[in-house]
């Protein structure tokens, strides 16, 4: 089981920060609290908007690195294709006019 407080310094908030007051924190900081906050609460599901448009550089590694071992599903809407071959094992690629293909991994499945 893995503590309040690794999970912190896992997100990039050394012990030095932990106490600090969330008023204080930049607005990064926050997102990546709250984002923290959502994962302590061992979801099953993990509805992810775009993350990538929101998240550092470094906060997306932690992240993805947090999501290659997740135990449970993550639905995920992104045009970041690194972003989605390191997380996804499954695609639905919406191509317009109804057309939806579904790949596993970068195969094709018909």
């Amino acid at each position: 089981m893995i503590t309040a407080e690794q999970m912190l310094e896992r997100f990039l908030f050394p012990r030095s920060s932990q106490y600090t007051y969330i008023r204080r924190l930049s607005g990064g900081e926050r997102r990546r609290l709250y984002l923290l906050r959502v994962l302590m609460s061992e979801p099953n599901v993990l509805f992810l908007d775009e993350p990538t448009n929101d998240l550092d550089t470094e906060t997306l590694s932690v992240l993805e690195d947090y999501l290659e071992q997740f135990p449970g599903v993550v639905l995920t809407v992104s045009h970041d294709r690194y972003f989605l071959d390191r997380v996804v094992d499954h695609l639905l690629v919406f191509e317009g006019e109804g057309v939806v293909s579904r790949f596993q991994g970068i195969t094709l499945i018909t």
